[in-house]
């Protein structure tokens, strides 16, 4: 069977808390991707929704060893979590340590290209209602190249 992937894309305003629905929908989700084959997950290091679904996707290694988490930043990850707290560079620091693959794209254009090049689906975390912001005129982008997406924002009240 071929291997299946997804990748992450969202806002980086993004807290589980304000949005339980897509927060514990998500975990359904990646269970059910792992189980029809989906082996390779793909995200962008972002704050918010993309490290929400890092985690999501680490946490389900112990019970799906075959699934791979792949990192595609803008910089190396020194430059990429400079200015950040000490206790997000740990987190940063365990993901990276954990994934299958770290690349560095530095050109947004670029890689974007690569996410939809290497996935079958998207999963997203985007207000719908406003569409000019940068993960919405992004998600466009990825359905116009025949992509599955799945909208996770405000999940549970949709």
């Amino acid at each position: 069977m071929k291997n299946r992937s997804c990748f992450f894309i969202g806002e980086k305003t993004f807290l589980p808390k304000n949005d339980p629905g897509a927060s514990g929908n998500l975990k359904i989700i990646l269970f059910i991707l792992a189980e029809s084959g989906f082996t390779d997950f793909y995200a962008g290091g972002d704050l918010g929704w993309d490290l929400f679904c890092e985690w999501s996707v680490l946490g389900l290694k112990n019970q799906y060893p075959e699934i791979g988490l792949h990192l595609i930043l803008p910089s190396p990850l020194e430059q990429h979590t400079a200015g950040m707290d000490n206790t997000l560079k740990a987190t940063y620091d365990v993901i990276a340590d954990n994934s299958e693959s770290v690349e560095i794209i530095p050109d947004t254009g670029s890689r974007l290209s690569r996410f939809t090049e290497l996935a079958d689906m998207c999963i997203c975390c985007f207000d719908k209602k406003d569409p000019r912001s940068e993960t919405a005129k992004t998600v466009l982008k990825i359905q116009s190249a025949g992509k599955i997406i799945l909208n996770m924002y405000n999940f549970s009240k949709e």
